[in-house]
């Protein structure tokens, strides 16, 4: 029963016994207690504090500075919008929002509260600060619709399923985090890194088998002086650097086709096949060069890195030929990708090129450990011609060279 109620009773009484007087100050005490709990719009019972909308914050954790009695608002309201992580309710406290990311992504991977690459959680160089003005998630990934289109002129149809492909090659920041996680142990689960999103399960109808733990990942370095050993191959054109640099904006070269293979697993994503490469590069067979109008380069660098004439004049120099993604502009394709033409060859999951089937959401996919595969786009030091959509080049796929990368394509 409330005090508010008890109040009126209790002074009737103790003035018929003559003795209100001498309790005043209990009423007074009382009716104060009744006046506050109506204020405040609670109600104040005789053996404790209680509310039936809300929940009360304990005391125990509540932070210095902030009412212990306050009553917070439910945690759906305080996470409304926020996929996961820490967010501060009502009366100031920092509380847990459930985790709610799904297929690879993790929280932070796409900025406060929000799920996405793991190499993109914390931000930083080559991280958050990539295209031509320096502030773009390097981890931005653009919707690539799905159609039928011909890969050779008048023939060769393809059809593939809507995708996500990666605004930029991947750069040297956010590979130095898959690096850290690989010294710490990390190796791709068996049968990762598939097109697990089609209707089949995976490419070709289904039978993709995806990583082959048992026989790659002894591909992979194990220590951080072995990791920068591997990645040391260009005689000064390598982008990475043991400790954080210059260059970590610049696309991640000298890395074999089983660690970006594995980066991209990590990272939440795979390796695009060759015919999804093939229909963002051209625009669905549209475009002979990737970006719009689809002309022919000019001896410089205005479209795509090629030639050395990236911080050059045809000559190269070493890794400064080599443009941070996405700086050249001009050159974005048809559905938002940079540097599809030019700087770096791409790795794509096919292994060497075979004549062009009749073909719906496939890749070659050769059993075991292929000596080589497919790579796509020309690169900095190569002539223009390399940089048309429909190119297609080979090397081995367990040596790191220095004018090859990749970037990983995500389930839409």
């Amino acid at each position: 029963m409330s005090a508010h109620r008890h109040a009126p009773r209790l002074a009737a009484a103790l003035s018929s016994l003559g003795l209100l007087a001498g309790c005043g100050a209990l009423l007074g005490d009382l009716t104060e207690r009744a006046s506050d709990a109506a204020t405040d719009g609670a109600v104040v019972d005789d053996a404790s504090t209680t509310s039936d909308a809300r929940p009360q914050n304990d005391a125990a954790d509540a932070a210095p500075g902030v009412d212990a009695a306050c009553v917070a608002e439910p945690l759906t309201v305080t996470c409304k919008s926020k996929a996961c992580g820490p967010a501060t309710n009502d009366c100031g406290v920092v509380v847990a929002c459930p985790d709610t990311c799904t297929d690879g992504s993790v929280c932070g991977g796409g900025g406060p509260n929000v799920c996405g690459p793991a190499s993109c959680v914390g931000g930083g160089s080559g991280v958050s600060t990539c295209g031509a003005t320096g502030t773009s998630s390097c981890c931005a990934s653009s919707l690539v619709l799905g159609t039928t289109y011909n890969r050779a002129p008048g023939g060769s149809p393809a059809t593939v399923s809507t995708f996500r492909l990666d605004d930029y090659e991947v750069t040297v920041g956010r590979f130095r985090k898959f690096v850290a996680a690989a010294v710490a142990g990390y190796r791709p689960p068996a049968a990762s890194g598939r097109h697990s999103h089609l209707g089949s399960g995976g490419l070709n109808g289904g039978s993709e088998t995806g990583w082959n733990a048992l026989e790659w990942n002894a591909f992979l370095p194990a220590t951080a002086v072995e990791w920068a050993e591997t990645l040391n191959c260009g005689n000064g054109y390598q982008t990475f650097t043991p400790a954080p640099g210059a260059n970590e904006k610049k696309p991640q070269n000298c890395a074999s086709w089983y660690t970006l293979y594995a980066f991209c697993i990590w990272d939440g994503g795979f390796l695009p096949t060759e015919a999804e490469w093939h229909l963002a590069a051209t625009a669905a067979g549209t475009r002979t060069y990737p970006w719009a109008g689809g002309g022919q380069p000019g001896a410089n660098a205005d479209l795509g890195a090629w030639g050395c004439f990236f911080n050059g004049t045809g000559t190269c120099s070493g890794s400064a030929n080599i443009a941070p993604v996405g700086a050249i502009a001009a050159g974005v394709g048809a559905y938002g990708q940079f540097d599809l033409g030019g700087n770096l060859y791409e790795w794509v999951l096919d292994g060497q090129p075979e004549p062009y089937g009749d073909c719906r959401d496939c890749a070659h996919l050769p059993a075991g450990s292929p000596p080589t595969r497919t790579m796509r786009g020309g690169s900095f030091q190569g002539d223009f011609q390399l940089m048309q959509g429909t190119a297609r080049n080979i090397e081995g796929a367990r040596n790191p060279f220095p004018y090859v990368g990749a970037r990983c394509a995500r389930k839409p």
